[in-house]
C-alpha cells in the first residue's frame, strides 16, 4: 500500500483535514477517497485520524505517519 499515490492521498487528507475537501483537490470521489483510507488504516492496523464533526484530526500513529510521508 505504500506507493507515492497512496501517500499523496494521505497528506491531502492530513493536510485539508476533511474528506470532502480533500477529495476536491485530488479530483476523486469522497467515496472513494473514503474507501482508500480504510485501507491505509487496515493495512497499517491503526486509526490514523480522529474524526470529528466536520474535521480530521491526525492520532498520534497518523502524526507519525504524515511526518514520515513529507520526508
Amino acid at each position: 500500500m505504500q506507493n507515492h499515490t497512496s501517500l499523496e492521498y494521505f497528506i491531502v487528507i492530513a493536510d485539508e483535514s476533511n474528506i470532502t475537501h480533500a477529495a476536491r483537490r485530488l479530483n476523486i470521489t469522497q467515496q472513494s477517497l473514503t474507501a482508500y483510507l480504510g485501507r491505509l488504516e487496515k493495512f497499517y492496523g491503526a486509526t490514523l485520524f480522529n474524526r470529528g464533526f466536520r474535521r480530521l484530526t491526525l492520532t498520534p500513529f497518523g502524526q507519525q505517519v504524515y511526518d514520515t510521508a513529507l520526508q
